[in-house]
Parts: structure tokens; sequence; C-alpha cells
């Protein structure tokens, strides 16, 4: 799944839970702007705000994120270590 897929999927299930943008980033203590850039496919939200998403919208987190993201975290979290080490 590439970014606007996931965008589309989030726009989907919170339209289809009956949150706006508005309240589905007030529930997640983030701006409406960061919603709509990822329903938009401009970002991805963290890793802990999809948690999250996924327990608001009632989907596993499997379900938002794809293989690419899990390499991207993956490869992140390899460089932070290295830059620490």
């Amino acid at each position: 799944m590439n970014l606007i897929e996931t965008g589309k999927l989030i726009a989907k299930l919170r339209k289809d839970a009956g949150y706006t943008q508005a309240s589905l980033a007030n529930a997640l203590n983030v701006t409406d702007k960061a919603v709509s850039k990822w329903e938009r496919g401009v970002r991805y939200p963290d890793i802990l705000t999809t948690k999250c998403i996924a327990g608001i919208l009632d989907i596993s987190i499997d379900s938002l994120v794809s293989d690419e993201e899990v390499s991207r975290f993956s490869e992140q979290q390899s460089l932070t270590e290295q830059q620490k080490g």
C-alpha cells in the first residue's frame, strides 16, 4: 500500500466512523491539517499515531501500515542507534 492508498483508506474509515477531519484530529491530539496531509497522501502519520488511528477507527494496524512504511521506520531506527553509538 502506498501513501495515497493509505490516505484514501484513512479518509474512508474516518467518514464511515462519523468523524470529521477536525474531530479525528482532536481525538489524536494533532491538527486537522495533519489529518488532511495523511488523507491526501502527502505524509504518513508516525507509528504511534497510526496505532491510535487503528484503535479509534477499529481496524488492525497492519491494515494501515505498508511494508514500505515498516522498512522506512526500521531504517530510521537503525540510523538513530548508529548516531547514539
